[in-house]
């Protein structure tokens, strides 16, 4: 049963009760509870078999106004105590599920083959994640291969170790781990660093930077800041969306969309609207120490180390402020967040620099407020300023002889000092409008100014709408001045209209012409969905269809995907993604990457039973072990059984199970089940005449066990064959029970129809 108190979960656990179904607080229950064990009383704990034994300890004599309330219909028991009966909080160790050791590998695997007069191009893309938890410190390796028509190339990602420490509040971790929550976050380094854990601290909080746009067909997106490569993924045709990407929120994002034809599309983020708020920062405090780590062999890599702390100054006003230093730069920072209203937000930061190597000295400042004018109208400003002598940490590890290359490489503009190239001024104004009649509107701009006096605008606005009949999707995006980028106007619209739950016809209409077709897109199960798409584009006259499926074949992900042009040209492409985790009990497949906190499930040793997980549904496998992929940690995650994938023989005791999970842990959850045979005997007299109503029914021990229910029937929820009953016919007759039951149960009947004979006894 799950146990609560003062209406907040504790624990699953087995509770005892007296013979008058009185619950019994015994020292598991108050363990369990966190509530105070009276002094003296631990060694007076006793078996619950008396009125007594439910009060053992003295727990109720204490704090007589406890209220205790069963409710077995939810299989909960809801304690309601003073506040002076509940335990300090001293650590939350106690309060995880903790520990477990288990290896795991995470893998997605792409390939993709084009063929286009005669030519053949051929991509394959291999994501790997291997990693090992034990006793709560987890460690994680990231490689990737890739391998096209001109050669193959193996990078390694990343590998670190980490362990969160619930009793500090925070996170050691070690390896090559990129600086976090700090205001000189996200420079990659091969060291340590302690950081907080925003999933043990309240003020917590999370603004992720959004990168949305749209794929005119399959390809592959690039994201870089200063160059170097931060995130890089397959896109399939249509929008896309990218979030929680490990930024440096003081630099400019370069997007790079580069299609399966090879044709390229960018556009840059501003660092002014990456929407660097102090409130996204975790109160506590953090330090880094290590070696740089960079991705190319043009940089040097010094050692440098990084403090920072953030503090709640009130309940309005947050404040963070950090040191990073190196032999060749020193660098200075704070940030503060005031929320004006609970809708109106300010913040400001302020960076200052000096690089010895360069000889520069200089300053960063920048501003932003966002707000809610309306229930339907949101508005955010921003700006930043700097001197013409603030230097990044990055700029300062490369030789001077590379910095016009670098910066060209990340999307500034070449001059004879490259520096000078970089921006002077940044604004931003974002407006979102939604909810409307008309439907959503938002709108962006941004201005920027380098010190050569040149400048750079960039203006996108969106616009979409769904009605019954119709769903519209309209974008404008125009960047300004920076000829690198400058791709002109690009609009697109969007028209899409359904014919019936399966079928659409839609519209899309650019600067490259009017791209319109039909698409049927159908889930024939929660294991398969299959899209078919034909379309005709009005700019190269070209007919395309494409189908494409995704599989959920319980154990891996797959998609794929197939499309050819009236040219001839076709395409095949196909995805499997997925994760293999070896524990104490085997190894177990699992359809979705495994996180950082994860469980190994069983349903007794049944096979083929579906579990609703955080992430996802799940099957147990052939030996009757699913895993649970993703826990929340720290917080309270639920698993439940599909009751529909059972046997109909087999009973669950609780289909529900609810757990805190420490970061790092790998949690063991067990549903206990029980076989059963409903069954309904069907009971006549010797002369064929059923028995009469309400009949008491005995075991051979003339114990109770239930009573028939009218003409002749008695149901059981469970009877194992040769089972001796009695039915007590009045005070003097009865008679014992003659049927006969097959060895194993009929599992396509839900209950079993039995005819007997109960003959006098």
């Amino acid at each position: 049963m799950s146990l609560f108190v003062n209406s907040s979960r504790k624990a699953d656990m087995i509770a005892s009760f007296n013979h008058e179904g009185q619950l019994c607080l015994n020292a598991e229950l108050l363990e369990n509870a966190h509530l105070i064990t009276p002094e003296g009383a631990s060694d007076k704990d006793a078996a619950c078999d008396s009125v007594e034994g439910v009060d053992s300890l003295g727990f109720l004599s204490r704090f007589p106004k406890t209220v205790v309330d069963l409710r077995p219909g939810k299989s909960e028991v809801h304690l309601i105590v003073p506040v002076n009966a509940l335990r300090p909080r001293e650590s939350e160790d106690r309060y995880f599920n903790r520990g477990g050791t288990a290896a795991m590998l995470n893998y997605e695997v792409f390939t993709s083959q084009s063929e286009s007069k005669g030519n053949i191009k051929s991509y394959q893309n291999v994501n790997t994640v291997a990693g090992l938890n034990t006793g709560d410190w987890l460690f994680r390796s990231g490689q990737n291969y890739s391998t096209s028509t001109s050669g193959g190339q193996w990078n390694h990602l990343y590998a670190y170790g980490q362990r969160t420490f619930s009793a500090i509040d925070s996170t050691v971790q070690g390896g090559q781990i990129n600086i976090a929550n700090s205001v000189f976050s996200g420079i990659a380094l091969s060291g340590i660093q302690v950081v907080p854990e925003d999933s043990l601290r309240l003020g917590a909080g999370e603004s992720p930077v959004r990168i949305e746009g749209m794929a005119r067909s399959p390809g592959r997106i690039e994201v870089r800041q200063n160059g170097n490569l931060i995130h890089t993924s397959v896109i399939a045709e249509g929008p896309y969306l990218l979030t929680d990407l490990a930024l440096n929120k003081r630099l400019d994002v370069l997007v790079t969309v580069i299609e399966d034809n090879g044709s390229r599309s960018s556009f840059t983020l501003p660092a002014s609207s990456l929407d660097g708020s102090a409130f996204d920062t975790t109160p506590g405090y953090s330090f880094a120490a290590g070696q740089y780590r960079s991705t190319d062999d043009q940089s040097e890599k010094p050692l440098l180390m990084s403090a920072s702390g953030t503090w709640p100054v009130s309940q309005s006003t947050q404040l963070t402020a950090g040191v990073l230093a190196s032999a060749h730069y020193q660098g200075l920072a704070w940030s503060a967040g005031y929320r004006l209203t609970p809708e109106t937000t300010l913040a400001m930061s302020q960076s200052a620099s000096s690089s010895t190597k360069l000889g520069q000295r200089g300053t960063q400042i920048s501003a932003s407020m966002s707000t809610r004018l309306h229930k339907n109208v949101s508005l955010g400003l921003s700006t930043t300023q700097q001197t013409e002598g603030y230097r990044d940490f990055l700029d300062s590890v490369y030789n001077a002889d590379d910095v016009e290359d670098i910066l060209e490489t990340s999307g500034a503009l070449k001059t004879v000092d490259g520096f000078k190239s970089q921006n002077r001024d940044q604004y931003g104004l974002s407006l979102g409008v939604g909810n409307t009649v008309v439907g959503n509107f938002n709108l962006s701009t941004s201005y920027s100014r380098t010190f050569d006096n040149q400048s750079a605008q960039n203006l996108s606005a969106s616009w979409s709408a769904s009605y019954k009949r119709a769903t519209f999707n309209a974008s404008v995006r125009k960047n300004i001045g920076n000829s690198a980028y400058d791709n002109g106007l690009t609009t697109s619209l969007s028209v899409s209209v359904p014919f019936g739950d399966n079928i659409r016809t839609y519209a899309n209409a650019d600067k490259n012409g009017t791209r319109s077709g039909v698409a049927l897109n159908q889930k024939l199960n929660e294991s398969v969905n299959y899209q078919l798409r034909a379309d005709h584009d009005d700019f190269t006259h070209r007919t395309n269809f494409s189908a494409s499926t995704s599989l959920l074949p319980r154990y891996a992900q797959a998609n794929l995907g197939y499309a050819r042009s009236s040219e001839g040209s076709t395409n095949y492409n196909a995805r499997l993604t997925g994760a293999v985790v070896a524990h104490g009990n085997g190894v177990t497949l699992s359809p979705y990457p495994v996180d950082d906190t994860f469980g190994v499930l069983s349903v007794g040793d049944l096979a083929g039973v579906k579990v609703m997980t955080p992430r996802g549904p799940v099957w147990t496998d052939m030996f009757g072990q699913a895993i649970a992929p993703s826990l929340t940690p720290h917080r309270e995650s639920q698993l439940a059984v599909s009751g529909a994938s059972l046997p109909r023989n087999v009973d669950i005791n609780n289909g529900i199970k609810k757990l805190k999970a420490s970061r790092g842990s790998v949690n063991h959850i067990k549903f206990d089940v029980s076989t059963t045979r409903r069954t309904m005997l069907v009971v006549t007299d010797p002369q064929g005449t059923p028995l009469t109503k309400g009949l008491a029914v005995q075991n051979e021990h003339k114990q109770y066990v239930t009573t028939t229910i009218g003409n002749g029937k008695i149901y059981f929820p469970t009877l194992e064959p040769g089972t001796t009953l009695n039915i007590v016919l009045n005070e003097e007759q009865t008679c014992q029970v003659r049927y006969s039951q097959p060895k194993y149960a009929d599992l396509s009947k839900t209950i079993e129809t039995i005819e007997a004979t109960c003959v006098a006894i």
